[in-house]
């Protein structure tokens, strides 16, 4: 069948039993990642300065704690950007507590936060919010093709390991030490120029060849390989929206 991706993530959220927009059970059990609303950012904040002083500030000199400190949580115009969620912060929750979290500055491309609490590490979670931001992100702005973020000496091991790429060696302004790193989003679904018309992508003699075999099953006589080159050359088909079908 030919769904539309919009129809698409409607069956995702009936296998989930959760909307994926505001909700979204964790592999890590009891774990729960949502978006944090406005009242839960000070919590949030005290969180953040709690990991960052563990783990971070040792490899800071004190003007790096003060940059962090003024730059982030004690920044009010960051906390009400925050709190209205122009940057928007996704938290994970075991129960009601608040254990780790990732928040994104207002342009929705860069991640400035990322800290999860001690007995929290090495679960997997700041995982599982990475996931769930991309796919939030990705819904507003499906066009977006890279994150980027700057990353701590401590943190650049886990960032290589969700697929960063540094950007350059580690610089330090501030006082803060840290490396850019860039995350490109794989287009899953690309097209190109073929005949003058837009086109499935190198897949398309795997598909073909896929249709053919299923074409000879007799549950399948209704759907026969044909239908594939059909679709594509339909007067009526919109080219422009050949990016937003699966197979």
């Amino acid at each position: 069948y030919l769904l539309k991706w919009t129809e698409m993530l409607k069956l995702r959220d009936l296998f989930w039993k959760d909307n994926l927009q505001t909700e979204r059970r964790c592999t890590v059990e009891n774990i729960v990642i949502r978006k944090i609303a406005s009242h839960e950012v000070e919590s949030a904040m005290n969180l953040a300065l709690e990991v960052f002083m563990q783990f971070e500030a040792p490899d800071y000199d004190p003007s790096g704690v003060e940059s962090f400190k003024r730059d982030i949580v004690e920044n009010p115009e960051y906390l009400e950007n925050a709190q209205q969620g122009i940057c928007p912060i996704y938290g994970a929750f075991d129960g009601d507590k608040l254990v780790a979290l990732m928040g994104m500055r207002s342009c929705k491309t860069h991640i400035n936060l990322v800290f999860t609490k001690k007995e929290y590490h090495r679960k997997g979670i700041a995982r599982e919010i990475f996931h769930y931001l991309l796919n939030d992100i990705l819904a507003e702005n499906p066009a977006l093709d890279a994150l980027t973020l700057n990353s701590s000496p401590y943190g650049l091991p886990s960032y290589l390991a969700l697929g960063f790429t540094p950007l350059s060696e580690e610089q330090e302004i501030n006082g803060i030490r840290f490396t850019p790193m860039k995350y490109i989003i794989e287009s899953e679904y690309i097209t190109e120029p073929y005949m003058n018309c837009k086109r499935f992508n190198e897949q398309y003699p795997e598909i073909y060849r896929f249709l053919l075999k299923a074409g000879e099953c007799t549950h399948n006589e209704h759907f026969p390989w044909g239908r594939f080159d059909w679709m594509q050359i339909h007067t009526m088909l919109e080219e422009d929206k050949l990016t937003k079908i699966l197979l």
